[in-house]
């Protein structure tokens, strides 16, 4: 039993990248190691801006250049891209179920490539409803490179999630990232977090 009274590992949101590593493993299915960022408030049970980023565990290849000048100047500047094979929709699917699982039901905002698909927080959108609309956006468009979601939490709306989804890579990038800007109760993180490691074939990211 740690500290706390729980029978769980405890989250080391204040300790060392190997600790990190240790309760990720300790406490989800499928986790290899993570990027958590976050601020702990133990009186009220609450984890404060968090921030996970993950790549997803598929095939990678690099975007070829029209010409080789632009190539070797891409390799001269590390402005190289990478295209990883996913479905940006169903992997999105994955993400926001995830997120209801965590309580964070309204989706206010969908942004598709470079269009923003739904804005409206009076009319929030569920995870049906934003597959849909991101399906139906990949069918108007040649491509569905990348995803910008909003989504509120169940308490008032006051701690967004954001998930921004991309297949379409530089060096150094992720195809996967979710930042909570505000509260989130460690409970509702817990279900969150288990719920996407059990069912996204994707890896952890190490905090550089």
């Amino acid at each position: 039993m740690t500290r706390y009274g729980s029978d769980f590992p405890e989250p080391p949101w204040t300790y060392a990248p190997k600790e990190v590593e240790e309760w990720l493993t300790g406490s989800t299915k499928g986790a290899k190691l993570g990027k958590l960022e976050a601020f702990k408030n133990e009186s009220v049970g609450t984890l404060e801006n968090v921030e996970i980023v993950l790549d997803m565990d598929a095939k990678t290849t690099r975007i070829q250049p029209s010409n080789g000048f632009t190539q070797w100047l891409q390799d001269l500047t590390g402005k190289a891209k990478f295209e990883q094979h996913f479905e940006v929709p169903a992997v999105a699917e994955l993400v926001l179920r995830a997120l209801a699982k965590g309580r964070y039901h309204a989706i206010v905002r969908v942004k598709v490539d470079t269009e923003t698909a739904h804005n409206n927080p009076n009319r929030p959108k569920d995870v049906r409803g934003t597959v849909e609309l991101l399906t139906e956006a990949s069918f108007r468009t040649t491509r569905c490179d990348a995803v910008e979601v909003e989504i509120l939490d169940d308490d008032g709306g006051d701690a967004p999630a954001i998930v921004t989804i991309k297949r379409v890579l530089k060096k150094g990038e992720h195809a996967i990232g979710v930042r909570f800007n505000g509260p989130v109760r460690e409970e509702d993180f817990r279900a969150f977090l288990s719920y996407l490691t059990g069912n996204l074939n994707a890896t952890f990211v190490v905090a550089s």
